[in-house]
């Protein structure tokens, strides 16, 4: 189980992730991306090579890698 949240997430806090992260099974990893709701490119690679990791392939390269558009993010209702 691979954890990713973003800092910038309006459903989620930090204490909120190490709750999860302690009741997922093994094996598990938590990490937290400066990014909005969407993440960014850096969770991707790093999705990318623990599914590598975890199913036992060879991923794909950097480039093929870096052609993944990012996910689009809607603006956030902010609150007043």
């Amino acid at each position: 189980m691979f954890l990713q949240y973003a800092s910038d997430e309006p459903f989620l806090n930090g204490d909120m992730a190490k709750q999860y992260f302690k009741i997922v099974s093994e094996p598990k990893r938590l990490k937290v991306y400066e990014a909005p709701h969407a993440l960014n490119a850096e969770a991707t690679r790093d999705r990318i090579a623990f599914l590598a990791e975890q199913l036992s392939f060879t991923p794909p390269d950097a480039k093929a890698i870096n052609a993944i558009p990012l996910l689009v993010q809607p603006p956030w209702p902010k609150s007043n």
